[in-house]
């Protein structure tokens, strides 16, 4: 009787041991499914940074071919504007730095001019008040002009400007 006891303990227990090896092994797998899902959701979130980074990076090339093309439909449109405007708009662009010149140049003679005037009313010599106005300063800005208009001439027509 004891071994039939024994028997249908020990044929219980092993009618038991593969489900109980099932459930064993099914919490590994559970466990290796539960791994393998966050690595898919790390997969993920690295897929979706990437996406959002090739998002940004389309939307500043698309920004940067935007200035560019506003750039040049500005410069298009300046185009037309100074053929349309012809000669006269070009004429004022070309005097611009010679009257400044011409403006400058023309106020450091009234000061000069003034200047020995009053040394004359103030001394009744002549020669003493030219002497007197005329500085090394008045020379070295008198020959840099100068120079500069007539030797960058000789070199522009030199180098065919």
């Amino acid at each position: 009787m004891i071994l039939t006891m024994l028997s249908a303990v020990f044929g219980g227990l092993l009618r038991l041991a593969p489900e109980v090896l099932k459930w064993l092994g099914q919490k590994d797998q559970n466990a290796h499914e539960l791994a393998m899902q966050d690595k898919q959701l790390q997969f993920l979130q690295v897929q979706g940074k990437m996406k959002t980074d090739e998002i940004q990076l389309q939307g500043n090339i698309d920004q940067a071919k935007a200035q560019v093309d506003a750039i040049v439909a500005l410069n298009a449109q300046q185009t037309q504007v100074s053929i349309a405007s012809g000669w006269l708009i070009a004429a004022i662009n070309a005097l611009v730095r010679p009257s400044i010149t011409f403006f400058v140049f023309g106020l450091w003679g009234v000061h000069k001019v003034a200047t020995m005037l009053f040394a004359y009313h103030m001394s009744g010599d002549v020669l003493g008040a030219l002497m007197g106005t005329w500085t090394d300063d008045d020379a070295s800005m008198l020959s840099m002009i100068l120079s500069f208009f007539f030797i960058g001439r000789v070199w522009d027509k030199r180098d065919g400007k």
